[in-house]
């Protein structure tokens, strides 16, 4: 049954400040799984261009291999929960880590 949130931050070091956080709001402690991405989750493929010349430069990415246990346990997160926050930093990286997430 899907009766958690999901936030998702980008640092492993934020999840624990979020949750004391969260913990210490009666209506919202055990609503929320806190986890991290952990940075960047998919990346452009280093042996090869990587990009789609001929079909408007669409860009290939892939996930590397040691990002995915972190993908694996991010999906296994998401079919526990109902909602999910993107809680990335509000940059140019932090807004490409949301989007590929």
């Amino acid at each position: 049954m899907k009766d958690k949130q999901l936030l998702i931050v980008e640092s492993p070091s934020k999840i624990k400040k979020i949750q004391e956080y969260i913990d210490k709001e009666d209506s919202l402690k055990g609503q929320f799984i806190v986890t991290s991405s952990k940075g960047h989750i998919r990346d452009l493929d280093a042996n090869s261009l990587s990009i789609d010349v001929k079909n408007n430069f669409i860009p290939f990415y892939l996930i590397p291999e040691s990002k995915k246990g972190v993908v694996r346990d991010l999906k296994n997160d998401f079919k526990k929960s109902h909602t999910v926050w993107l809680a990335s930093d509000y940059d140019r990286e932090g807004e490409s880590i949301a989007w590929h997430i």
